[in-house]
């Protein structure tokens, strides 16, 4: 079975993200926030720290072995793909229709009922919008105390949510390093 690439985690990641901030949830996860993602795709799990800051959102992650890092910048319609082992970077233009912090007025949410995860009561829901074309749907498990998603199910991907702590982020977070190279993208022309 072939692994998945780092670059391909972090854009995943990243879509992930988009969908979870851009949707007009029966969820709050404020606007300023960090919290930690355990994600399964293909059997593997990686934890991910994810810090948000309005329209900007920084991961943090370690796939095999190395470590991974994506800035999402909605404010400059740019992500970076941090590789601090090679200190370098790599520059993908945003889509201008991410939608970031702010809702998606398209997105269908429909209650599907009550489930537990982890001993903890929560709702679980079905969202569905479009995204690149296509209709894409996530499932959600919303605590009901705290109305913070534990759970989330996208195309064989899990992601469970833990150690939400709400306030500012550092804004060093969504910067690039000092340092750092920028690498041009395979495939794609250089500037």
């Amino acid at each position: 079975m072939r692994r998945p690439t780092l670059s391909f985690l972090s854009i995943l990641s990243i879509s992930a993200v988009t969908l979870i901030a851009g949707s007009p949830a029966p969820f709050s996860l404020g606007k300023d926030y960090s919290v930690e993602m355990l994600t399964t795709i293909q059997g593997m799990e990686t934890k991910t720290i994810m810090h948000v800051s309005g329209d900007k959102i920084r991961t943090e992650s370690t796939v095999m072995g190395m470590q991974n890092i994506a800035i999402l910048r909605k404010d400059k319609d740019i992500m970076w793909v941090v590789m601090p082992a090679q200190k370098t970077y790599m520059e993908m233009p945003l889509p201008k229709n991410t939608a970031v912090g702010t809702p998606d007025p398209n997105a269908k949410w429909e209650k599907i009922g009550d489930e537990a995860v982890d001993g903890k009561p929560a709702e679980k829901w079905k969202s569905t919008m479009q995204q690149g074309g296509q209709e894409a749907v996530m499932f959600y498990w919303i605590d009901k105390t705290t109305k913070l998603p534990l759970k989330a199910e996208m195309s064989g991907m899990v992601t469970y949510w833990k150690n939400y702590n709400e306030g500012a982020q550092d804004a060093s977070l969504f910067e690039l390093p000092a340092g750092y190279k920028k690498m041009e993208m395979p495939g794609m022309p250089a500037k």
